[in-house]
């Protein structure tokens, strides 16, 4: 339902669709303002991650995430290491 949660959790989803923009704003749509995505995706800054699997559509930094985020109508709140030695975990809030 439209505006229902008060946070999505996406953990390394984003990286398979092949309509991230599509994606994105069907979670978008779901959260409610001042809600947040909370999504971990591989870093490309330290693994090449389509090359590491096959089955992976895209890849992100967090520049690169941050700024699709914006595009979709989120703003980053932060972003950080997953400690994993593979990925990163951002968090975006609905700000409309």
């Amino acid at each position: 339902q439209e505006s229902s949660q008060d946070v999505v959790i996406a953990r390394h989803i984003l990286e398979h669709v092949l309509d991230t923009v599509g994606t994105i704003r069907e979670w978008r749509r779901v959260v409610r303002v001042g809600g947040k995505l909370i999504i971990a995706v591989p870093d490309e800054r330290v693994t090449h991650s389509i090359t590491l699997n096959p089955e992976h559509c895209h890849s992100f930094t967090t520049e690169s995430l941050r700024n699709l985020m914006e595009v979709c109508g989120l703003k980053e709140v932060g972003a950080a290491s997953a400690k994993n030695g593979v990925s990163f975990v951002g968090c975006y809030e609905r700000l409309n």
